[in-house]
């Protein structure tokens, strides 16, 4: 994993320590800037579209 990477897409620097705070910066950050990808699709779990 490319942490550098992951931190610029979530517009946040690299982390000077391991604290609460940054864990929960980094949690809040990652639900807002990574979409939800329903693994569904990638295990070829049918979606039905009917009402």
């Amino acid at each position: 994993m490319e942490v550098d990477q992951y931190l610029k897409r979530m517009g946040l620097a690299d982390t000077k320590g391991v604290t609460l705070e940054t864990l929960h910066e980094l949690q809040l950050q990652h639900m807002l800037h990574i979409p939800f990808e329903n693994l569904n699709v990638i295990h070829h779990v049918p979606i039905p579209l009917d009402i």
